[in-house]
Parts: C-alpha cells; sequence; structure tokens
C-alpha cells in the first residue's frame, strides 16, 4: 500500500476510534458515575496521538487507488477497527489480550459472540459501548467512515463495492459512494429509532430500549443482560425483535427506494427478499414444531413465537435467544445452523452465504436437471425475470465452495485443538455466519476455548463480515506480485 494512503488509514479510523473513546468516558463520567471514565478518556487520548500522527503523514495529494490499494484498505480498516476497540475490554473487564480482541471484533462484525460473563453487572457505559460498536459495524466500517468523512477520498465507490455483501455489486444507490452511504445510513438511523420506539412501548426501559436498538438493526446480536432477549418474557417484546431483525436482514438499498417510492409492494417484488421471507416463515414453522414436541415454549402459540424468533434470529445473524440453548433439541440446533448458513438479504446486516447466492444455485441445479431430462432443450437461469450471466455463475459457485472449504478447515483447527466436533461445528457456524450463538460446550459462552481456539473464530468473524475473498487473497502470491 502506498504510504500516503497507509497513513490516511491509520488517520481516520484511529481518529473515529479515538472520538468514540472520548464519547464514552464523558458517558460514565457525567451519566452513570460508575468510575470506569479514565479507561476510556486515558487511551482515547492514546489513540488521539496516532490520529494527529497519522493525519499529518497523510498531507499532499493522494495517488490514484488501485484494486489491490481498495483491497488492503478494506482488510485493513476492519482489522485495526476491531485492535483498537479491544482496548476498553481489556482495562475494564481485565480479559486477556486475545479475550478482548475476540469480544471487539465479535462487535464491530456484528457476530455478538461474547466472552464475558456477568453482564447484568457490568458498567453501563461498557455494556453500551459494546451495543454501539455493533451498530458502527452493522452497515459496514468502510460505508460508515464514507459518510462521515468524504475527505477520506481513497476510491470510495470502489471501497464501497468491495464490502457490500453480495454477489450483485455494481447496482449503484446513488452514482457518488458519498451520497450513497449518507443515504443509506438515514435509513438505517431511521429503523433504529423506530426500533428504539417500539421496544419501549413493548415495556422496555430507556436504556435497554436503546441498547437492543442498536444491536436489533445492525443483527448483531449483543444485549447488555445475560438472559439475551429472553431477559423481558415478554411477547410483545420478541414481535419487536422478529420484526425488526428481518428488517435488518433486507436490503438497505430496497428500504431507500421503498421509502422514496413510498411502495411498500417493492419488498415482495424483490425475489431475494421474498424468499427470504418464505425461508424464514418455513423455519419458524419447523422451529415451533421442534420447540412443541420438546415440550418448551407455552403451548403452540408460544412454542411457534419462540420458532420464528430462533429461526429469524439465526437466519440474519442476530443471535438473539429466549431460553437455554443447552436444552433445546438437537435438531434444532441442526436446524438454526441451516438457516445461519443461508443468511439474509445482500446488501443488509446479516451474515451468512446471502439468500441471493442460495436461490441461483438452486436454479442452477435444478436447470441442470432439466437439461438432463432434455438434453436438446435451450435451458436458461433467470432471476429477477432476467438471465444469470456467466461470470455471476463462477462467482457464486466459487463463493459457495470455499465458503463451505473454509469452513470445514476452520473446524479442522478447533478439533485438533481439542474442542469436541460438534461444539467446533457450531462455533464456527456462530463465527463464520456471524451469527453468535454456538451449542455444545459454547451454548452460554466462548471460555471453554483456549487462546487458539479463540483466534481462530477471530480470524473466522472478519472472513464471515468481508465475505472471504478480500482477505482470502491477500494470502495468494500473485496478489503481491501485483
Amino acid at each position: 500500500m502506498k504510504p500516503v494512503l497507509l497513513m490516511r488509514l491509520l488517520a481516520v479510523v484511529t481518529g473515529v476510534v479515538s472520538a468514540t473513546f472520548f464519547l464514552f468516558g464523558l458517558l460514565d463520567l457525567l451519566v452513570f458515575e460508575q468510575g470506569i471514565a479514565l479507561d476510556f478518556l486515558l487511551p482515547g487520548v492514546a489513540v488521539f496521538l496516532l490520529f494527529a500522527w497519522g493525519l499529518r503523514g497523510a498531507r499532499g495529494a493522494l495517488p490514484s487507488v488501485v484494486n489491490r490499494d481498495a483491497l488492503l484498505l478494506v482488510a485493513g480498516t476492519w482489522m485495526l477497527f476491531g485492535l483498537l476497540s479491544a482496548i476498553p475490554f481489556r482495562l475494564i473487564s481485565g480479559l486477556g489480550w486475545a479475550d478482548a480482541v475476540f469480544e471487539a471484533v465479535s462487535g464491530v462484525t456484528t457476530t455478538g459472540a461474547t466472552i464475558l460473563v456477568g453482564l447484568d453487572s457490568m458498567p453501563r457505559a461498557l455494556l453500551m459501548y459494546r451495543q454501539f460498536l455493533q451498530w458502527t459495524g452493522g452497515l459496514g466500517v468502510i460505508i460508515f467512515l464514507v459518510a462521515i468523512a468524504p475527505d477520506l477520498n481513497v476510491g470510495g465507490m470502489r471501497l464501497f463495492k468491495l464490502e457490500v455483501p453480495g454477489p450483485m455489486k455494481e447496482a449503484k444507490v446513488v452514482p457518488r459512494a458519498t451520497n450513497a452511504a449518507r443515504y443509506l445510513w438515514g435509513v438505517y438511523v431511521l429503523l433504529t429509532l423506530l426500533c428504539a420506539c417500539s421496544y419501549y412501548l413493548a415495556g422496555m426501559g430507556v436504556f435497554d430500549a436503546l441498547a437492543y436498538s442498536f444491536t436489533t438493526i445492525a443483527t448483531g446480536g449483543f444485549a447488555p443482560h445475560d438472559a439475551s432477549i429472553g431477559q423481558f418474557r415478554s411477547p410483545a417484546v420478541e414481535w419487536v425483535a422478529i420484526v425488526f431483525m428481518a428488517a435488518g436482514g433486507i436490503n438497505f438499498a430496497l428500504h431507500l427506494g421503498a421509502l422514496n417510492r413510498r411502495r411498500m409492494g417493492a419488498y415482495w417484488r424483490d425475489e431475494e427478499t421474498r424468499r427470504f421471507l418464505q425461508i424464514a416463515g418455513v423455519g419458524g414453522l419447523l422451529a415451533g414444531l421442534q420447540l412443541w414436541h420438546a415440550g418448551l415454549g407455552d403451548g403452540v402459540g408460544g412454542a411457534w413465537r419462540l420458532g420464528m424468533l430462533h429461526a429469524v434470529s439465526f437466519m440474519t445473524g442476530t443471535g438473539y435467544v429466549s431460553g437455554d440453548m443447552a436444552h433445546f433439541p438437537l435438531a434444532l440446533g441442526f436446524t438454526m445452523v441451516i438457516l445461519s448458513y443461508v443468511g439474509g438479504c445482500s446488501g443488509s446486516t446479516s451474515g451468512g452465504m446471502k439468500v441471493v447466492r442460495v436461490v441461483i444455485a438452486a436454479k442452477a441445479l435444478a436447470a441442470e436437471f432439466r437439461q438432463i431430462l432434455h438434453p436438446q432443450a435451450i435451458i436458461t437461469t433467470k432471476y429477477q425475470r432476467r438471465t444469470v450471466p456467466a461470470d455471476i455463475f463462477r462467482s457464486v459457485f466459487g463463493f459457495l465452495f470455499f465458503y463451505l472449504v473454509m469452513s470445514m478447515l476452520l473446524i479442522a483447527v478447533l478439533v485438533i485443538d481439542g474442542v469436541d466436533p460438534w461444539t467446533a461445528f457450531t462455533a464456527i457456524s456462530a463465527t463464520i455466519n456471524c451469527t453468535g450463538p454456538a451449542f455444545g460446550e459454547a451454548s452460554s459462552n466462548f471460555i471453554p476455548l483456549s487462546d487458539l481456539g479463540i483466534s481462530t473464530l477471530s480470524f473466522a468473524m472478519l472472513l464471515g463480515r468481508m465475505e472471504l475473498m478480500t482477505i482470502l487473497v491477500l494470502f495468494t502470491p500473485a496478489f503481491w506480485r501485483a
């Protein structure tokens, strides 16, 4: 990476991180008064000095940004943001560095996996900081930076495309990256406020309503209580969570278009959204039947509601749970893992492989079967009434292949480290799909894992959030020869 671009990256990331530290330090000092202000303010000063140094080195005209620079900028931004965001967890919670980085990366990647226990008794400023990390990372750190710092001027649209999840990245919301980022963040803030108000009307206090709204729209899953969304034992709260988790799992460009045109039918006309809702509905029904058969939930209606809650939660990668996952049926665990791999819509805050890829792959396989039955027929695969180009096919199947291969390799690392296969399988699915909760020995939290296991999961979260290729390409010799 060109030195000027590197310094500009350092300046922007450290500027945002230092401002965040100052914000929560002042929040504790002036509002919560729980004695942890210096644990935010002192690191804020140190990171601010890095910001000043980076800003000084980034003066002058910036060179043009090629694709190699953009890849390094995106990967470097996420890694640096995660490392610096770990400092408060290290100072306040007393976590080791591997655990602190795991907690921070879980936050910024909106995974929601946690290594902390006793959340109910932790300082409120730290709890809200965890929630805010996920909200910041929800639409993507790069999109956030492009929105608040348009002077970054390092190929905004190129960075924008690299971070936006999904295979259809050429469609622009608006011509300029800065405008696109700001419009999307406007929708993001609006949905967050609506979610917070809905939680408050459903019975939450102001603090909890704001905290849960941050991670519901971001489909992150961090909660200020150990019992997650089950803390409230409220059907109204759970239905609010279901609705807004689903909203977070839908393409935000579609939200923007629907608001601009005031046509709610746009959601159902969009094939990916329609399939997303259908899969979530079927998954919720299956989960409800499994919970009812296991005697969990309050009757058929309660089991169905909990089934919908967990289906939407796992499919969008939010990771909210209601109840003790250690007592969930094994079949329910498999159902949730499958839904987490499917994921939400492209261009959303959710993780997983994304519905569009699954739909295109399923249609391609169906077309192949029809071709076998009718060898002379000319069969095409269509998505949104358009023929899918060959390069999209290559992209989709290449991504799915690498996604599953990387999952198996990472599972193997955990098994070699001494983790039982079921825990290893669900832990990797929880992190590479940015879902959060796992089953087996990690059903409560990830404390049982070693530093190697925790570091492996941190890597898996970054892989999943940046959709593999942005990270994996850095390990190829061809990239460094470019």
